[in-house]
């Protein structure tokens, strides 16, 4: 049976509309099928999205011919601050994440970082790929110095680039355990 406290303002109309703001004081709004909103939606707090079957979730659709923008707008005040982050998680785990931080300009708020962050064992995310606002990348380093940096990690023999082909490996450049760069054609 239905809360009657709760439903005490509710009129059964199959075309219910709101004409102002819907306060929800702390209850949920529960059920199946679809809310349909013209405008815009605004939380104080969190929205979740919970799904019980792959591929549902959050979906963004233009029904014309336009395209469609996912925002996350942040005022902060500070160099390097956090704007937004998308997170992936296995059951709860942190295993990759993309965020794109603020860059130095302060002042005009019109430069940013972008990194890409992925979890190898279970210890957290670990920044893996950057794009600073000039345009340059590194791998393995969080502040390229060229167009392309990249850099290993360890002392070992290993791999920095490789290009292949079905017909064979074209060329190599690898890292010896002194840290002298070699490479192989």
């Amino acid at each position: 049976a239905a809360d009657a406290t709760k439903l005490a303002n509710v009129v059964e109309d199959t075309t219910p509309q709101l004409g102002g703001d819907l306060d929800l004081n702390s209850s949920d709004i529960t059920g199946t099928g679809n809310i349909d909103v013209t405008g815009t939606v605004t939380a104080d707090e969190n929205i979740t999205i919970d799904t019980s079957s792959s591929g549902n979730g959050l979906t963004i659709q233009s029904s014309n011919n336009t395209y469609n923008r996912l925002t996350l707008d942040a005022n902060r005040t500070g160099a390097g601050n956090l704007l937004g982050e998308i997170m992936g998680e296995w059951n709860g785990n942190q295993v990759g994440a993309i965020r794109i931080s603020a860059g130095s300009d302060t002042t005009n708020k019109d430069d940013g970082k972008l990194s890409f962050l992925t979890s190898s064992d279970g210890t957290g995310i670990v920044e893996r790929i950057t794009i600073l606002s000039d345009g340059n990348v590194g791998i393995g380093t969080t502040v390229p110095a060229a167009t392309v940096d990249i850099l290993s990690s360890g002392t070992n023999s290993q791999s920095l680039f490789k290009a292949s082909s079905t017909g064979g490996t074209r060329a190599i450049i690898n890292t010896d355990a002194q840290d002298d760069a070699y490479l192989y054609l």
